[in-house]
């Protein structure tokens, strides 16, 4: 008796236990598949159930359950294994087809309608097409091209010759094949009639290099074997059947269990689904999904099954190394290279496994579930490991950092430093790191800050911690160390930690040593230090993307705020002018390694620092503004209660010439800083100027140097006030000639002079040598006046009265020796200015002596002549040395 025949005597007929299908459906999946496979190997006749059940749902929901069935055994033979996946490949095909089969086919035969009535229009028609104009020739082309696509899509299909489609695809190729025998007509046509004359004097020559069609480049049409597509096998339908028919499956199931069952049922499904030509778009999309799923279920139980026990003694001999280092508290990168070397490729190997493990998606109550916990601990404790070893290869090979051998020349200073040459061991290099305005390129100097031996070392531990997702564990141990080291350098650069109120409250002596530190630091940390932080990140962290520049700036971006906090509290503190000049330094050296500083910090992490640095060369471009403002301001309310002593010049002219000269170094900051300051602050400009004049002075000279000048005008006005705490007329004029002769020297012999221009010190000169004529004016006049005839004759005669003669000749001594005993102790420091008004004294005074004495020398006797010409002459010569001296009881020489 058949198997359809016992079951139909024992149930009483299919049509009994139809209503048991929802029933049957919701049985787990592994009994449904044995249910199946009983049914299919108790079945003997199937033909006469066949057409009973057909529709596509059943086949596939016996599929879903059979593959679930599968999916539930963990231990598939290989055997097995590759018919799942052969049958997970052969479900998506069929789903693959269906789609294209089925939804095209219509389009496919409207389009080949059109094609096959324009190229069938042209086979009667026994004119050329290429001579009917551009636009036909363009058509029939298209139409060529379209029926060689539509040839080729039916024929991706993999027809058989007993589809109907199968003669829509040997109409596309009859079509094809007219249309490609008309353009081989038309193509030799076209070369034919289109043969240019053939002229010698217009040779030309083509390049050999031009393309041309190869063998392949020819296209055959005509009949093409196509592979017989699957055969109809309907033992599906049946297996189906005797599932709906079953009343009482449960004392089948212990009768099957054998995974060759379950994947021989599984194929014949496989197989009777392939012979549905017009699947649904729902039974596709389910069929890809059950294929995906046959392919991983033998994928997953190759991995689970043959490779568990292997990679549990691999993971023996990786923990018994691993865990032979807990106990030894050396270090193993101490132990020597071989030591290290098994010791990462152990860790590395702990890697893996647990990956293996993970890939299998382990439930919590799988075997093997516990092997991943015991890997996973023992990547744990070498991950640990090597943190430690990672931060004590980084402490202990660090290099020696000396700045001494690190220095810079600065192109502002008016002498060398000790350390203005830059120097690496016995190489020196003389080219200071300084730019100018249009280039700022960059000269770095690469130090080795950790030993180069280690970094390789270094590199394999951090890719492999990385690599075992333990990167912040690396990050933070690198970070942590280069801070260290960051700290350490700057404290051997003498740049200790100090908070903005420290600052604020140091004494000038000890701000201003300061300040010169900072201004070396900060070349030295940025442009040698950072530079070769960045490079050793790199070299460590280079093969990790973003993470070496992530560490660099977590490294040093306290250190480097360290540093712009001081320049922070300097551009906030008082704005007193002893500091301008070292603001200005301050200023220079942060924007001359603004682009260094930029470059360093160009990515997105690095933007606060970049954003820090330029605000604090803002603030201390706004420190310089309001420190040459109070600079002026402190000239012009500069008060003098007593006379400065001599006449010589005063502590303010010095200060403040000097103070000038020494900001021609920084000409350019300044031009830049002060530019529009005379048009928002107009007071800041000189106190005599016009507006006429002052749009004059605008317009010919440079922003500083307006701002020099109006300086020099302040500075002139108040030494006028304080030359008015003189009583003496001809001492006012001497301190004013001796102070404004120093400010013309002092622009004249430096840097200045390109500045104020020549004109200024024609006006400076000017001006000094009137108050010199308004001293030799007030010193002398009265008692050169002595020296004439008036008043020394006989009343109503012109003859000389001897005793007014005598008297004249004794007033003129005892005036002489009070100008000689005041005038000695007034002071002219410059020995020219010195000389040359003795000269242009002794000139005057000598001249008059000698030709008064000359003329009355008859009426005097030698007793009453107490000095000679050359007496007076050389007591002339010991006029403003600053010494007085006096010539009472002092007689003729």
């Amino acid at each position: 008796m058949s198997g359809v025949a016992c079951f139909q005597s024992q149930s009483g007929g299919v049509r009994r236990v139809c209503g048991s299908i929802v029933l049957v459906v919701e049985l787990k999946g592994f009994l449904v598949g044995f249910v199946i496979l009983f049914g299919l190997l108790a079945m003997g006749d199937c033909d006469s159930t066949i057409s009973e059940v057909e529709g596509e749902e059943n086949l596939i929901a016996a599929a879903r359950h059979i593959v679930k069935a599968l999916g539930s055994n963990k231990k598939l033979t290989f055997s097995a294994r590759k018919t799942l996946a052969e049958l997970g490949t052969q479900l998506s095909t069929i789903a693959a087809l269906n789609e294209t089969k089925g939804d095209g086919v219509s389009e496919i035969e409207d389009r080949l309608c059109a094609v096959e009535e324009k190229i069938l229009s042209w086979e009667e028609d026994q004119s050329m097409i290429w001579d009917s104009g551009p636009e036909e020739a363009s058509e029939y082309l298209n139409a060529a091209d379209e029926a060689r696509k539509l040839t080729e899509r039916l024929e991706s299909l993999c027809l058989n010759k007993d589809d109907d489609e199968y003669k829509l695809l040997h109409r596309a190729h009859n079509v094809l094949q007219k249309a490609m025998e008309r353009l081989e007509e038309e193509f030799s046509h076209l070369l034919f009639e289109n043969r240019q004359p053939f002229e010698p004097e217009h040779v030309s020559f083509r390049s050999s290099e031009e393309d041309v069609l190869d063998e392949g480049s020819i296209i055959s049409f005509g009949d093409e074997s196509i592979e017989d597509s699957l055969q109809r096998f309907l033992v599906g339908f049946v297996i189906l059947f005797g599932l709906l028919a079953m009343g009482d499956c449960d004392s089948t199931i212990s009768e099957v269990e054998g995974e060759e069952n379950l994947i021989a049922a599984a194929r014949h499904i496989v197989k009777a689904l392939g012979s549905n030509k017009k699947l649904t778009f729902s039974a596709r999309k389910t069929l890809a999904e059950l294929g995906t799923q046959l392919s991983t279920i033998a994928a997953l139980n190759e991995t689970k099954g043959d490779g568990v026990s292997e990679i549990e003694d691999r993971l023996c001999a990786v923990e018994e190394k691993i865990l032979s280092w807990e106990e030894d508290q050396s270090m193993i990168w101490d132990s020597g290279p071989e030591e290290a070397s098994e010791y990462l490729n152990a860790a590395d190997e702990a890697r893996k496994l647990t990956e293996r493990l993970e890939s299998l998606c382990l439930n919590k109550d799988d075997d093997e579930y516990k092997l991943l916990h015991r890997a996973h601990n023992v990547l744990q404790k070498a991950m640990e490991r090597l943190e430690e070893e990672f931060s004590h290869l980084l402490f202990e090979n660090r290099q020696p950092f000396e700045p001494e051998h690190v220095s810079f020349r600065s192109s502002e200073e008016d002498v060398l430093d000790e350390g203005s040459i830059i120097s690496f061991g016995d190489e020196s290099i003389e080219d200071s790191l300084q730019r100018d305005s249009v280039s700022r390129a960059s000269e770095e100097y690469i130090l080795d800050l950790v030993h180069p031996d280690v970094i390789p070392e270094l590199r394999c531990i951090a890719n492999l911690m990385f690599n075992s997702n333990y990167d912040q564990e690396c990050y933070q141990a690198y970070t942590s160390a280069r801070k260290d080291a960051l700290d350490e350098c700057l404290f051997i650069l003498e740049m200790e930690k100090q908070s903005i109120e420290d600052v604020l409250k140091m004494e000038w002596v000890s701000l201003n040593s300061k300040i010169k530190r900072w201004v070396r630091t900060m070349k030295i940390f940025v442009r040698v230090y950072l530079a070769s932080e960045k490079c050793l990140s790199h070299q460590i962290f280079g093969e990790l993307g973003a993470v070496c520049v992530d560490s660099f700036v977590e490294a040093s971006k306290a250190s480097m705020l360290q540093l712009l906090n001081f320049g922070e509290a300097m551009s906030i503190g008082p704005h007193q002018p002893e500091k301008l000049s070292r603001i200005l330094d301050m200023y220079e050296v942060l924007s001359d390694l603004l682009p260094d500083i930029d470059a360093l910090y160009s990515d997105e992490v690095g933007s606060p620092v970049r954003i820090e640095c330029h605000e604090v060369l803002s603030r201390l471009g706004d420190s310089v503004r309001a420190t040459f403002l109070e600079f002026k301001n402190a000239i012009a309310s500069n008060v003098s209660t007593n006379p400065f002593a001599g006449g010589g010049i005063h502590h303010l002219t010095r200060y403040v010439m000097n103070y000038v000269k020494i900001l021609t170094d920084y000409c350019e900051i300044l031009n830049f800083l002060l530019k529009d300051r005379d048009e928002d602050d107009p007071s800041s400009l000189s106190p005599d100027m016009s507006p006429t004049k002052e749009e004059e002075n605008k317009s010919s000279i440079s922003t500083m140097a307006c701002h020099f000048q109006s300086i020099a005008s302040i500075l002139e006005s108040n030494l006028d006030g304080k030359s008015k705490l003189y009583k003496d007329a001809s001492l006012q004029h001497f301190f004013l000639m001796n102070n404004i002769y120093y400010m013309a020297q002092k622009v004249k012999g430096s840097e200045l002079r390109h500045i104020f221009g020549d004109e200024w010190i024609r006006k400076c000169n000017r001006k000094f040598q009137q108050h010199a004529m308004n001293y030799e004016r007030a010193s002398w006049s009265s008692i050169l006046s002595l020296l004439k005839d008036e008043g020394i004759q006989n009343p109503g005669s012109n003859s000389i009265s001897k005793t007014l003669l005598k008297e004249r000749i004794r007033s003129f001594y005892i005036a002489f020796e009070e100008t000689y005993k005041t005038q000695t102790s007034w002071l002219i420091p410059d020995h020219q200015l010195r000389e040359d008004l003795r000269i242009s004294t002794s000139l005057k005074v000598i001249q008059a002596y000698r030709t008064f004495v000359g003329r009355h020398g008859s009426l005097l006797s030698d007793k009453h002549i107490k000095y000679t010409a050359d007496d007076l002459e050389s007591f002339l010569l010991d006029l403003f040395e600053g010494s007085p001296k006096s010539l009472q009881n002092c007689y003729r020489r």
